[in-house]
């Protein structure tokens, strides 16, 4: 059975709770977004900075949704911030 954005959360809901992590809409186009800015070549630090700590604050949602279990990503220093959210998960069940 195929699955559509709109079965898991109706549109006229912007949230849901997995696993004990609330995840909203747009989670994954935000992630997106910031890991096409921090590829961007004029990104300076600063904003390197809070466009990370930005994928860090998402990190836990993008494991309940499975990206830890299907998905790699190429930035190394991303993948270790969604490594440390998952074995942070685990550690808090």
């Amino acid at each position: 059975m195929a699955i559509k954005p709109s079965d898991m959360l109706p549109d006229d809901v912007d949230s849901t709770i997995i696993e004990g992590v609330r995840v909203r809409k747009g989670t994954v186009a935000a992630v997106l977004a910031n890991l096409k800015a921090l590829d961007m070549p004029n990104v300076i630090s600063a904003e390197k900075e809070a466009i990370i700590q930005a994928i860090r604050d998402l990190a836990p949602a993008l494991v309940v949704l499975g990206f830890k279990k299907y998905l790699t990503f190429n930035n190394p220093d991303i993948q270790k911030i969604v490594d440390e959210a998952y074995e942070n998960l685990k550690r808090s069940q």
